[in-house]
């Protein structure tokens, strides 16, 4: 068992494994094994992962997203995803880059640009979205795309772990865009 302290009393934390909610603030025992250590994932916060494992880096240029929404006490969240070719100075002297700005309020996921002078190339999806802390299940989840066409998304509500999943999404991750939940 090992002690780990959350810290904000007012603020919400979420195992990335099972999804359970821990409020901050306190000391929780958690069990630990050479084969489970603890993460959590700070309420408020939105974590961009990919979903597939590839070789190297190099081979996962391309590979698409996950984003990972842990909604805080406010039912919001925000986050960044930053991106360049991952071995050149050319972000810096070309402004070769990707910065792209995620927030979550009032049930709609919006990705905007951070960084307007940077500009790069990227074939990167998000393919996967999951938003921890949803208290109810939705009746509808719609994606907005820059050009205004609204498409109906496929989801699943775990009311158990208050988590909602979105799957099978072709989002460009370099594209201005928005999420829908009702």
């Amino acid at each position: 068992m090992a002690d780990i302290f959350l810290p904000g009393s007012n603020e919400v934390w979420y195992d990335s494994k099972t999804f359970a909610q821990w409020k901050g603030g306190c000391t929780v025992k958690i069990p630990v094994t050479l084969d489970t250590i603890p993460v959590f994932q700070r309420g408020g916060s939105v974590v961009p992962i990919k979903t597939s494992v590839g070789k190297s880096t190099g081979w996962m240029t391309d590979s698409p997203y996950g984003l990972r929404l842990a909604l805080s006490t406010q039912d919001s969240a925000e986050g960044e995803l930053y991106l360049d070719d991952g071995h050149s100075f050319q972000y810096l002297h070309q402004d070769q880059f990707l910065h792209r700005r995620f927030s979550f309020c009032s049930g709609v996921l919006i990705n905007r640009c951070a960084d307007e002078k940077g500009h790069y190339p990227s074939k990167c999806i998000v393919e996967q979205i999951l938003v921890l802390g949803l208290r109810k299940k939705p009746s509808s989840v719609t994606t907005r795309s820059s050009d205004g066409k609204v498409q109906p998304a496929a989801f699943t509500y775990h009311t158990k772990a208050s988590a909602l999943s979105l799957e099978k999404l072709s989002l460009s991750i370099t594209d201005d865009w928005e999420v829908h939940i009702r």
